[in-house]
């Protein structure tokens, strides 16, 4: 665990098993973006996600706030009145690091194609937290060419999850909470993906309007 979590940090891509599939250059020191970013009490994760893959994306929002890691995911921290494209600024703008929940539908989404060129042009560390065996293509292809990747194609989730948590705070550079050794694992709830489509498909209203382009 401790070897998958220095490969992430340190610009390894990494397939199911943890092997190193593939290398660039190591990650930079924090800028000083990142530094004003995390002083003024900004976001230290984006979550970056289609809204077909909203549980996957709550599920891995979960993970990572129970082990004190900041998290900003839409549409729970858009505040009522404010536009969903000024939202979105505002929550990569604040944020150290984008996670990129990828899929079939994140690669078919332009807003998440947006999303990814902001944080790229804005200097942000992007880790593709792949979730179905697809490759990105167009813009997607280009943006994320260079990246840290983590495979979580195979379930049950929760073993990428802990990868993804402890790869991010030696990215972060932040400390795991102090666990004792009779304290078991924060247990994190797994999706069933073939149901949740089933009802997500019998459900309506303007929060499906609105998030439908995604």
């Amino acid at each position: 665990m401790k070897r998958r979590a220095c490969a992430i940090a340190r610009g390894y891509q990494l397939d199911a098993h943890g092997n190193q599939r593939d290398w660039w250059k190591p990650t930079a020191s924090p800028s000083v973006r990142e530094a004003t970013t995390q002083a003024a009490g900004g976001q230290d994760v984006f979550i970056s996600h289609s809204s077909r893959d909203a549980a996957v994306a709550r599920e891995v929002c979960v993970a990572l706030e129970t082990v004190g890691l900041r998290c900003w995911i839409a549409p729970r921290d858009i505040t009522p009145g404010q536009t969903w494209s000024s939202a979105i600024v505002t929550g990569l703008d604040s944020s150290r690091v984008l996670v990129l929940i990828f899929s079939r539908h994140a690669d078919a989404s332009g807003e998440v194609l947006r999303e990814v060129e902001r944080a790229s042009s804005t200097g942000k560390r992007i880790v593709t937290f792949r979730i179905e065996n697809v490759t990105p293509s167009g813009g997607l292809a280009y943006f994320l060419s260079a990246t840290q990747w983590l495979d979580a194609v195979r379930r049950p989730l929760r073993p990428s999850l802990e990868q993804l948590v402890t790869g991010l705070h030696v990215l972060l550079e932040t400390e795991l909470p102090a666990r004792t050794a009779s304290e078991p694992p924060p247990e994190v709830p797994e999706v069933d993906l073939d149901h949740l489509g089933r009802s997500v498909a019998r459900k309506g209203g303007w929060l499906d309007r609105l998030l439908r382009d995604r």
